[in-house]
């Protein structure tokens, strides 16, 4: 009861926080993340089946409540509804840069980040659909639609969760601090994504989970890296393998296909945004001090990750599923030179039903690079200090040795 009560309280604070001063957000919303990942953490260690009715009741009602919220930690929903108007006057926002000259009448009525306006953008077409859906609500309330179907994805995930989870991992999703301020706050897209990759995960006929699977590849590339240990853990049935792969594999066809049609080249600006952007990663520590070009970064950070991808392959080969398909999810963010806290909503909501120690203080710790917040509100500079990062390295670092004393024991 108390932890649920603490978390109801962070999530307040990290609402108040839209209305706080200009240069005092980021650290509110730090505040509030930080007392929530503790309320999370305590719900985790007294978390039992007579719990799972308040952890419910409290995680759906703070997703909700936050729904009114105006997102002030990124531009992101700006940038949602901006794409989508774009679709609706008939321009490709896969080929048209919102600082496109094209665009003056639309910049009247719509606001866009001028930080986004030499991007195309980088989102899949179910993406870009759902954000032109919205987006024929009117810039007034757009925003507000796209809140309200972030928030229900969230409590659609949160549902199917709990048959997935022991009530101490379902702690970890229904008070996620990472899921619930994310899409509560923010309003990202990769909540969606959360809540196909647990749908699919429930799934246990093929043809619906990769169906479910290539929902969430169509909303964002990263769940992709899913089909992998997915297909491996199948491959005693080698047929439901099969199903599986092709149907995950028609999906996302046929999503980039109509696309193509409608005339879309629904590519965008993904790699001159890996290969320009650097944000939350360790890799940003060592790219200059060590003279590191960015090709040969990228280079470095792929063998990285079909590391881990083979690990999370060799995994799922000795039938463990759960922590197969976390190892996985996390993978391509601890090779990418980007790793904005929102890109690990999939691997915290996966945590409850793979608990780890280390990658629980990956996502707890990151947030603190909104230190970022308060700057940009102030000068316009998008771009976070060291320490936040050194911090996390440091949090994670030290989980690393308890854990494997734990998987030793």
């Amino acid at each position: 009861m108390a932890c649920c009560v603490a978390f109801s309280t962070a999530c307040l604070v990290a609402a108040a926080g839209a209305w706080a001063p200009v240069g005092y957000r980021g650290t509110i919303y730090i505040v509030a993340h930080v007392i929530a990942s503790l309320a999370m953490l305590g719900a985790y260690r007294f978390a039992d089946a007579r719990g799972v009715g308040m952890l419910t009741i409290t995680g759906v009602l703070c997703r909700v409540a936050l729904v009114p919220v105006p997102p002030y930690t990124t531009h992101d929903v700006a940038r949602y509804m901006f794409d989508g108007a774009m679709v609706l006057a008939g321009f490709d926002p896969y080929t048209v840069t919102p600082g496109d000259m094209r665009l003056v009448g639309l910049h009247a009525v719509w606001p866009s980040p001028f930080e986004h306006a030499r991007y195309t953008t980088i989102y899949p077409p179910l993406a870009v659909w759902a954000f032109a859906s919205c987006a024929r609500f009117g810039p007034d309330v757009a925003w507000l639609v796209w809140k309200g179907v972030v928030a229900l994805a969230s409590i659609v995930a949160l549902r199917v969760g709990r048959g997935l989870m022991s009530p101490q991992g379902y702690a970890l999703l229904a008070l996620s601090s990472l899921v619930v301020l994310e899409g509560g706050v923010g309003a990202h897209l990769d909540v969606l994504c959360v809540m196909a990759v647990m749908i699919a995960v429930s799934e246990t006929a093929p043809l619906a989970r990769g169906a479910w699977l290539g929902v969430g590849v169509l909303l964002k590339l990263s769940p992709i890296t899913l089909l992998p240990p997915l297909l491996i853990y199948t491959l005693p049935a080698p047929w439901r393998a099969l199903r599986l792969f092709f149907a995950t594999l028609s999906v996302v066809v046929v999503g980039y296909s109509v696309a193509s049609v409608m005339g879309y080249q629904a590519v965008g600006s993904l790699r001159s945004f890996f290969g320009a952007w650097a944000f939350g990663s360790p890799w940003m520590l060592i790219e200059e001090p060590l003279a590191i070009s960015r090709s040969t970064l990228l280079r470095v950070a792929a063998a990285v990750a079909a590391l881990a991808m083979m690990a999370a392959c060799a995994i799922a080969y000795r039938r463990r599923l759960a922590p197969a398909l976390l190892l996985a999810a996390s993978a391509p963010f601890v090779a990418s030179p980007v790793v904005f806290p929102w890109y690990l909503c999939t691997t915290a909501a996966l945590l409850g039903a793979a608990p780890s120690l280390v990658v629980g203080a990956w996502v707890t710790a990151l947030p603190l690079t909104y230190e970022v917040i308060d700057r940009f509100d102030v000068d316009a500079s998008w771009q976070p200090r060291a320490w936040p990062i050194i911090v996390t390295t440091l949090v994670v670092g030290a989980a690393v040795l308890p854990w494997r004393r734990l998987r030793r024991s």
